[in-house]
């Protein structure tokens, strides 16, 4: 009988469950394109650029002599973390986080490392490669926190179990 009671609740819990999955994954798809537009962002300023569309910015930059793309790129290097915090707070899906990381990557590899700050080929080989082997990072420890979650699921789980065990026993 309590066989059939802990299969039932099973089968609630899981149609409970499934129920919020159109939700959920409108949701993570939302997330995942903040994620990816925080990534995008950071080009904004070649965007504003190439369509020549002029902004207007703050007196105390102009009077400072700052370019108006730089000022662009110094608004989205605000806006970026902000926009994946925001989705990462909404749970996107996991290799949204590619985008970002590979702007990043390039960006960082243009200010620290390429003199001449034109794009040149080799510098997107680069960044491709450095973005694979971060991803490849986050999927193993992603893979190792939810193998030792449920670990520890199943740890408390037997726990509990002995704990009824002997409790029915008295």
């Amino acid at each position: 009988m309590k066989q059939k009671q802990l299969t039932l609740q099973k089968f609630i819990d899981q149609v409970q469950a499934g129920s919020n999955n159109s939700l959920n994954e409108r949701v993570s798809t939302m997330a995942s394109l903040i994620i990816a537009l925080s990534g995008l962002i950071l080009y904004s300023d070649k965007a504003l650029a190439f369509f020549d569309i002029a902004i207007i910015m703050p007196d105390k930059f102009a009077e400072k002599g700052v370019s108006t793309e730089i000022f662009v790129w110094l608004v989205a290097q605000t806006l970026s973390p902000l926009l994946i915090i925001i989705g990462s707070i909404l749970r996107p899906y996991f290799y949204a986080y590619t985008i970002p990381i590979y702007c990043y990557v390039l960006q960082f590899y243009f200010v620290l490392i390429d003199y001449s700050l034109v794009d040149d080929g080799y510098s997107y080989a680069y960044s491709l490669g450095i973005t694979a082997l971060l991803v490849l990072i986050m999927y193993f420890a992603r893979t190792a926190s939810q193998r030792s979650t449920k670990m520890m699921i199943e740890q408390s789980k037997e726990k509990i179990r002995k704990s009824k065990v002997e409790h029915a026993a008295d």
